[in-house]
Order: C-alpha cells, then sequence, then structure tokens
C-alpha cells in the first residue's frame, strides 16, 4: 500500500509542476513583435491612369517581381512609383499591413470632393498625393 501512496504523490507531484498551459496558442511571434506590422516600402504600381485615372503602388511585403506580374491582369503598365503630378489624392489601404497598397486619383476623371467621398476612414486613409 505504501509503494502504491508514493506512485500517486509522484504522479501527481509531476503533473502539476509542469509548464503552465494559459490556453494560449503560440503563433511563433516574438514578444516584442508588432501585431502583423511590417516596413512600407515602396514595391512598384500599376499604372491605369488613361484608363481608369488611377495607379496603384504596392508596400509592404510587396516585391518587385510580383507588381511586375500583377500589372498586365490590370491592363497597366508597370512603373517604380506612381507619378504626383495631376493626382487629387492618395488613398492608403491596409496601412502598415503586409498587403499595404496606395491608390493615387487623378484629375479629370476624378475631383478631390468625390476622393474625399470616396477614401475615408477608418477603412482607409486619405493622404496628400
Amino acid at each position: 500500500m505504501r509503494t502504491h501512496t508514493y506512485i500517486l504523490a509522484l504522479t501527481l507531484l509531476v503533473g502539476c509542476g509542469g509548464k503552465k498551459d494559459d490556453g494560449k496558442k503560440d503563433d511563433g511571434k516574438k514578444p516584442d513583435d508588432k501585431a502583423g506590422k511590417v516596413e512600407s516600402k515602396l514595391a512598384g504600381g500599376c499604372d491605369r491612369r488613361e484608363k481608369e485615372g488611377v495607379c496603384s503602388e504596392y508596400h509592404g511585403r510587396a516585391t518587385s517581381d510580383w507588381v511586375k506580374k500583377e500589372c498586365p491582369g490590370y491592363n497597366a503598365q508597370f512603373v517604380e512609383a506612381c507619378p504626383k503630378e495631376g493626382a487629387v489624392g492618395r488613398c492608403v489601404i491596409e496601412a502598415g499591413n503586409a498587403s499595404e497598397t496606395h491608390t493615387l486619383y487623378y484629375a479629370p476623371q476624378m475631383s478631390k470632393e468625390a476622393f474625399a467621398q470616396l477614401c475615408k476612414p477608418p477603412d482607409s486613409q486619405p493622404r496628400d498625393p
């Protein structure tokens, strides 16, 4: 009987002395990681000014090669950066995230007033071109 008591006590001690389970899943991020935030670097843009009056820049984790492959799907030309000349505003979507995009809108297809109605927080951030 004494052996059974010893085994039971040892089992309880080992079972209770392990790593604390707080119910949280390990997402692989370091505690100091910003929640999904990435550095906003410009990878290039797809220029659709001629047909649609817009030019979209890709930031976040996009690469120049990826943007170059995306542009033909939009019938757009690849550009290193969208031109500011003639733009009425810049609309930033997913700021600070991996899929951050900046869409510049141009006159005469878009007025400043129409841009202000189209690009509104909290989903998007209006900025100067």
